[in-house]
């Protein structure tokens, strides 16, 4: 095949083997400011990937927010997506770190997804025997979708705490 290519006139195998190689690996096209640029398309959500790691994603919403997932299939062969974080809050080189770690995990016959809802459950199904207890599970349950937890903790650690936390419920 090689004395074939040769013979054609104006071969470059150079260029050949790029375009090649260039369809059959995800080249890692998309950087941090690439990222900035993206914009919503028509009040739709879309999904960009091609960051070098298989499996990471970026979704764009229709009001702009952009957010990394980690897509993978699980032992069962259901498609599973796993959300790392919002960006630019989680930067593009941990949300490709966290993905490879993701990808290590499933490679290994796990399933990050369910570990991470059992994980939930878990927490939730603590028991709850003081007031410092029943904090924490508001916190982690109600509180952190709040804008006002900032202000509720400080007067939770300012004046409650040391007079409740440590009462039975």
């Amino acid at each position: 095949m090689w004395n074939i290519l040769k013979s054609i006139e104006g071969f470059d195998f150079v260029t050949y083997v790029w375009h090649i190689t260039d369809h059959m690996i995800d080249w890692p096209h998309m950087n941090t400011q690439q990222i900035h640029a993206l914009k919503p398309k028509d009040g739709k959500q879309y999904s960009v990937s091609g960051f070098g790691v298989s499996g990471l994603a970026l979704t764009v919403s229709y009001g702009g927010t952009k957010v990394f997932y980690y897509r993978y299939r699980n032992e069962a062969g259901k498609q599973q997506r796993l959300k790392i974080g919002a960006f630019p809050a989680i930067t593009l080189a941990r949300a490709k770190s966290i993905a490879l770690s993701h990808a290590a995990n499933v490679s290994e016959g796990q399933d990050p997804l369910a570990e991470k809802k059992d994980e939930k459950t878990r927490q939730q199904q603590r028991p709850i025997k003081t007031v410092d207890d029943l904090w924490l599970h508001y916190l982690t349950t109600i509180g952190f979708r709040k804008k006002s937890i900032g202000d509720e903790q400080w007067l939770w650690n300012k004046y409650l705490q040391p007079h409740f936390g440590h009462l039975d419920v």
